[in-house]
């Protein structure tokens, strides 16, 4: 699953909450298919991403989430 963000500071700060909250991620490209300004997304296993989701949430960061074609 991939989470698209609004911008690279949104990125950033959530790549840092999930970090520190131990959810495995990695930042990469946005493929092709989306668009975004900053030009990265997320990746989360699918396994993990209700756990994302819920950081997200608690942590105010607005993510947009699409299944990695």
């Amino acid at each position: 699953m991939i989470a698209l963000f609004r911008n690279a500071r949104e990125v950033i700060r959530a790549d840092a909450a999930a970090r520190k909250a131990g959810v495995e991620c990695r930042v990469r490209p946005v493929p092709e298919e989306y668009s975004t300004e900053c030009g990265m997304c997320i990746y989360v296993s699918d396994d993990r991403i209700d756990e994302f989701r819920e950081l997200m949430l608690q942590n105010r960061i607005d993510a947009t989430y699409h299944e990695e074609k």
